[in-house]
């Protein structure tokens, strides 16, 4: 007996209760991927439902694209037309999709080839970064993002790593931070409230902090 016949007979002696459907297996395809999800001896609730939530967000589905590490940007630290591509295509069928870490501030930045949202220079990246999400159908999240003392050292000359404390991190690669003056910390508050409004008036529907 192949997939198909099993997944139909499952069907057929299925028991139903409020929003989630009980069997041993189940199949769903979900077009523009024409996904298969098999699962066999569970519970599968209505994953391709809408969703709204209490702010009145909706979502066409509960699929989720999680935040992923990209390394893609440009060099100034813009959207590369490869990460447009990216996430363009990664947004097809989603309900939301969440981006990669956007840095918030100069020393915010991690990694090489961060995006960063961290002031009106970055308007037409942001810009065309939601976009690529939204003309595919998906709600798009922007994830604001201070490295603090996991930043990898030596991104720009005289990088400053700071940190609430100066406590070194887990990495072989860490150098101990410095550790903030209380009136940094609320900088640092600032440069996200920033970030996030140049995120809004670029037509992001929401921000995450990473």
């Amino acid at each position: 007996m192949n997939l198909k016949e099993d997944v139909e007979i499952q069907k057929k002696n299925k028991e139903k209760c409020e929003g989630i459907s009980l069997y041993s297996s189940v199949i769903f395809e979900q077009t523009p991927y024409k996904l298969y999800y098999y699962i066999r001896g569970g519970i599968m609730i209505k994953t391709f439902k809408k969703f709204t939530f209490g702010h009145g967000a909706v979502l066409r589905n509960r699929l989720v694209l999680a935040p992923m590490t990209t390394y893609a940007s440009n060099e100034d630290l813009t959207l590369s037309k490869e990460e447009e591509v990216y996430y363009k295509t990664r947004s097809k069928g989603m309900g939301m999709v969440i981006t990669a870490a956007t840095a918030i501030n100069k020393n915010a930045q991690a990694f090489e080839n961060q995006i960063t949202a961290r002031d009106e220079r970055y308007l037409d990246s942001m810009k065309r970064l939601s976009n690529a999400i939204k003309s595919e159908g998906a709600l798009s999240i922007l994830q604001l993002h201070h490295g603090g003392r996991m930043n990898i050292p030596g991104l720009y000359t005289n990088q400053d790593i700071v940190c609430p404390s100066c406590v070194k991190a887990n990495r072989d690669y860490a150098v101990e931070p410095r550790e903030l003056k209380t009136s940094e910390v609320y900088d640092i508050i600032d440069a996200f409230v920033k970030s996030e409004k140049i995120a809004i008036k670029d037509g992001l529907e929401r921000t995450s902090v990473g």
